[in-house]
């Protein structure tokens, strides 16, 4: 729902009809008395590393579609997560020859390389942000990639979209309408209306799954 036009999809439209079985969800935190259950995406860190790495890629690239991160900026976000989030050595270029060196969280991480708490998304986004310099340096990567990497974690990091679990067969139940409003995350501007970078990514995402759920 993309404009707040079906909020009565569940009211009978006659008398003596049954209204639709609806199943409402929200994205983000929920808002005074908003019917729908909020649905938010899962911290990288706590799926296993190839679906991680997939939701990771994914967020990026669907956060800036009409600029594409670049391969050597594709391959750097892995590294960055590699190293940082999984405590991979990594393989890197010093002033003495080639040498391999491990990275360890950062420190508000508290020594996990998962953040906890309420905090948790903003942690995790800013702490990826905070070691990108010193992984890209350390791997030889251009000035150029590491702002490019940096633009899009700063972009995708968003409250209303991470600290969740996005569970489609929890969310899509059996002789129920799933309704996904997403009208609060519909800006309109001088040239039409689009979606804001939350409801892209978490939208795609729910296909994405939705279709994997059914094969």
């Amino acid at each position: 729902d993309l404009h707040g036009e079906y909020s009565e999809i569940d009211q009978p439209k006659k008398a003596g009809d049954e209204g639709l079985k609806v199943k409402r969800l929200i994205l983000g935190d929920k808002h005074g008395d908003e019917l729908g259950e909020s649905v938010k995406l899962e911290l990288p860190c706590l799926l296993p590393s190839d679906e991680a790495i997939d939701l990771l890629l994914d967020a990026v690239r669907i956060a800036d579609e009409t600029n594409p991160l670049s391969g050597q900026g594709v391959d750097l976000l892995l590294n960055l997560y590699k190293g940082v989030v999984e405590g991979k050595p990594l393989k890197g270029k010093t002033n003495k020859g080639r040498t391999t060196r491990t990275f360890p969280p950062p420190k508000d991480w508290n020594n996990s390389r998962c953040p906890s708490g309420e905090s948790a998304p903003q942690k995790f986004f800013e702490g990826l942000i905070e070691m990108l310099d010193e992984v890209g340096e350390f791997l030889g990567y251009t000035d150029q990639t590491i702002g490019a990497v940096r633009r899009r974690l700063e972009l995708i990091n968003k409250p209303e979209l991470w600290g969740g679990s996005l569970d489609v067969k929890e969310i899509v139940l059996p002789g129920y309408v799933t309704l996904f409003d997403l009208s609060s995350y519909m800006p309109k501007t001088i040239t039409g209306e689009g979606f804001d970078v939350p409801a892209k990514i978490i939208f795609a995402e729910f296909l994405k799954r939705l279709v994997k759920a059914k094969q």
